[in-house]
């Protein structure tokens, strides 16, 4: 064992000499006096100064002593394992968390301010020719150098400058980095791995842990979290139904909140959407969530309406407000696939009287994406077509063919079997439609009434023998129902859209219920609800993802501008999309925060919006029980010493003992009587 001192100022023993300058300098001066003689007076002083010298000098010792003991415990001396030239070198790779929820604080300091502090006394360990890399535990992981060098200054330079980022780290391609570095040294030197993070479980939990690592590597866990579990309550969803919507329409604002604590809580939630403010308030039971809804009204001559909510701020601020960006568009794109526009009846005569769609028919498709599709005898081979533009956000409606179908069961998502569809035959007194799920959103508009009166229509002509009316799993929904339990109206919900069969003839002489007045706004309603929530492009993920948008064919790339949350304008790069198109990137990942592409020679006028929100991943600040770090590694809590890892034993505490035992030894000499000679005789006084 070798003595080190972590405070370099030396100087302070200095202060061990200040008891014996106080004895030197401050010895007591006695007045004088007139004595006839003083022979018998200098022969008793002698005496008493013989007998009291040895309590002085003990004195000056002991009280040197405690005063060096005391310098000395702040010069932070330890002991540490075998000397350096015993120690040989060795390889240090450094893995620092700087995830989002390494920002968070246990107490007056965060938790990545530990971790700076922690890696600080592992470099004062090292020797000048220790290799050391440092490894960031980032989205996307980096090291320091290529491989482990005796660049010290510049591993404590970046240690200084440490912070946490807003995104989750990929904590399995930081490991395996670190292996990698390992790898490059520890054939011809010891090397360690230390990893110092708060070990949150939504990051960390999918760690193999016994895979990660050679068997024969030194690996160390330094857990800089005090607490295993924080309060923390975020808005961790939210989202605007319908996405995509019309000038002056009403629409759904809901967010769920999330509380993260061990504690029931009692928030409240502010919506924040141009001009309209709201708030809603709601008590969440520990690790529960709950969801508030909001009714708002799109303004009437917006293209993008952005849409927050927030949380009245808490310790972890970070994750108190999502947002997105609702798309506002002048009419909504209905396709209608048929070979002759006829057969779809009044159905489509209805369409073209719903004053938000703009309606074509054609034999295909005839737009890329539209909002709505009505395919009229859908065959086999259109079926992947389908799911596919469902998957993307349209809403498709298949009138499937009433003389024999043999898709329905497939549009439906249930097994292509041998099943064959027949028709009833007809007769004059047909079948009765009821509402299967009256509290579905699609009969919302007609709540003040009967639930079924805009389902008041006889029918004569509908699928039925093949159907699989018990067999819907839970994206499968039965909004309307024959009288005698044959499914009438059926939706899948299918990624950001919807398959929607509807076995209903929509022919005059099938079915009277074109004649009904409450047709039409049913209709539309079941293709207005049937839409899903979301936004129109996938939003970035913060530091994984880059913010992008989709040129136009008018502008050019350096007409372009793009502003991040700060208000600082962001480099951007140009790619080729596979269709031809033309894609603008960022070259730094997204952040959480919103994003502006505007035009550069257009007074800044905003041509499209982007929001980022806070990695919801983050937001439980959890972290792993020290049963669940690997066995094999050391570890060692904020709350414990760095001692188990490098072999430190601090001396200080020691010393500080000493020293106020010294002071009281001290004080207890002095107390003590004094002896003096009295006529040849011992006295004390």
């Amino acid at each position: 064992m070798n003595l080190f001192f972590s405070n370099p100022l030396f100087w302070l023993m200095a202060a061990a000499a200040i008891p014996l300058l106080v004895h030197l300098f401050a010895r007591s001066r006695p007045r004088e006096r007139e004595f006839s003689s003083l022979i018998f007076l200098r022969r008793a002083v002698k005496r008493h100064v013989r007998l009291r010298r040895p309590k002085d000098w003990l004195l000056l010792a002991v009280r040197t002593l405690a005063a060096a003991c005391l310098a000395a415990a702040f010069l932070l001396p330890y002991m540490a394992g075998r000397s350096m030239e015993e120690q040989g070198s060795r390889s240090v790779i450094l893995v620092v968390d700087r995830s989002a929820s390494m920002s968070a604080a246990d107490g007056q300091e965060s938790r990545i301010s530990k971790a700076g502090v922690f890696a600080g006394q592992i470099m004062s360990d090292l020797k000048r020719g220790d290799l050391v890399n440092l490894i960031w535990a980032d989205a996307a992981p980096a090291a320091l150098f290529r491989e482990p060098m005796p660049s010290h200054d510049l591993v404590n330079r970046e240690l200084q400058r440490i912070h946490s980022r807003p995104e989750a780290a990929n904590t399995a391609a930081a490991l395996a980095l670190a292996v990698e570095q390992a790898a490059r040294t520890a054939s011809t030197r010891p090397t360690s791995v230390y990893i110092l993070s708060d070990f949150q479980s939504s990051n960390w939990s999918g760690v193999d842990w016994e895979k990660a690592f050679p068997p024969d590597l030194d690996v160390r866990c330094i857990q800089v979290a005090d607490h295993e579990r924080l309060p923390n309550t975020a808005v961790t969803s939210l989202k605007v139904m319908p996405a995509t919507v019309l000038p002056g329409q009403s629409v759904t604002v809901q967010a769920v909140l999330s509380n993260f604590g061990s504690q029931p809580v009692r928030v409240t939630a502010h919506l924040e959407a141009g001009s309209l403010r709201a708030s809603r308030t709601a008590e969440i039971p520990a690790g529960a969530k709950e969801t508030v809804s909001f009714q708002a009204q799109v303004p009437a001559s917006v293209e993008e309406w952005p849409v927050f909510v927030t949380l009245d701020h808490d310790a972890f601020p970070a994750d108190d407000t999502a947002g997105t960006v609702v798309r506002v568009g002048a009419s909504l794109q209905c396709d209608a696939v048929t070979q002759d526009e006829a057969q779809l009846g009044f159905m489509m005569k209805a369409l073209r009287f719903i004053p938000f769609l703009d309606v074509q028919s054609a034999g295909g498709l005839g737009r890329e994406q539209p909002d709505f599709i009505v395919w009229n005898k859908p065959e086999k081979e259109d079926l992947k077509k389908m799911e596919a533009l469902a998957e993307a956000g349209s809403v498709i409606v298949a009138v499937p063919d009433f003389s024999g179908d043999a898709v329905a069961n497939a549009l439906m998502g249930l097994p292509d079997g041998p099943r064959t569809f027949s028709e009833y035959e007809k007769t004059g007194k047909g079948w009765t439609l009821n509402a299967a799920l009256p509290d579905d959103s699609v009969f919302d508009l007609f709540r003040g009434g009967d639930a079924a009166s805009p389902l008041d229509a006889r029918v004569f002509r509908r699928l039925n023998e093949g159907l699989a009316p018990d067999s819907w799993n839970d994206l499968v929904s039965v909004l309307v129902r024959y009288e005698d339990g044959v499914p009438a109206i059926v939706r899948r919900v299918k990624g950001r859209g919807a398959l929607v069969l509807w076995n209903v003839p929509v022919q005059s002489m099938d079915a009277d219920w074109g004649k009904s007045p409450l047709f039409l706004p049913f209709l539309a309603e079941a293709m207005l609800k049937s839409r899903q929530e979301g936004v129109g492009e996938a939003a970035p993920e913060p530091g994984r993802d880059f913010p992008s948008w989709i040129l136009p064919d008018t502008l050019d790339a350096a007409d372009v501008v793009l502003t991040g949350p700060d208000g600082a304008e962001f480099l951007c790069k140009e790619s080729r999309l596979s269709s031809g198109k033309r894609l603008l990137s960022s070259v730094a990942p997204a952040v959480p925060g919103t994003y502006v592409w505007s035009g550069r020679h257009a007074a800044g006028m905003p041509l499209h919006t982007q929001v980022v929100n806070f990695p919801v991943g983050e937001s439980n600040l959890q972290t792993l029980a020290a049963g669940n770090l690997p066995a094999s590694a050391a570890v060692v809590t904020a709350s414990g010493k760095l001692v188990e890892v490098t072999g430190r034993i601090p001396l200080w505490p020691w010393l500080l003992g000493a020293a106020v035992l010294l002071f009281a030894l001290e004080l207890w000499l002095s107390s003590l009587p004094v002896r003096t000679v009295h006529d040849g005789k011992e006295a004390q006084s």
